[in-house]
């Protein structure tokens, strides 16, 4: 201990706070993919990223994260996903593995199969099928 070793203050332990986490955070992806509002592009995108178009893309998407469709972009093919905003206009086939979430400005010419829709604030759980009688004729002799 050194003479003006006394005149220092002395260092409380800190204990290292935890930050509570939410209980289901979905997405912590980056955006992998942009595509900006004057561009035009076709191909195909893989891979555990998020989609933001602003623009125009056609080709297959299949990813595990989201595709977020900006109002005025275009967006044209099968898209594989985990989530979907749609602002824009999307033509082809959505599939998506969780939620779709659809803005009253959104134009969809799409085949869109999603576990759950959000649409004008609320959710729209997709119409099952009704089961269909079909009578079959029988002749006995």
């Amino acid at each position: 201990m050194g003479l003006f070793d006394i005149l220092k203050p002395k260092k409380k332990s800190v204990q290292p706070q935890v930050s509570p986490r939410p209980a289901a955070v979905r997405n912590k992806l980056p955006i992998g993919f942009y595509v900006s509002p004057d561009d035009e592009i076709a191909g195909e995108v893989k891979g555990n990223v998020n989609v933001l178009v602003h623009g125009t893309f056609e080709g297959e998407i299949d990813i595990s994260g989201m595709v977020w469709v900006a109002e005025g972009a275009k967006l044209a093919g099968v898209i594989r996903c985990d989530d979907v905003r749609l602002e824009g206009r999307v033509i082809g086939m959505l599939h998506v593995r969780g939620v779709a979430d659809i803005s009253p400005a959104a134009r969809c010419d799409a085949e869109l199969i999603a576990e759950r829709i959000w649409r004008d604030g609320s959710f729209n759980e997709p119409a099952r099928p009704e089961p269909v009688e079909t009578s079959v004729a029988t002749t006995e002799k």
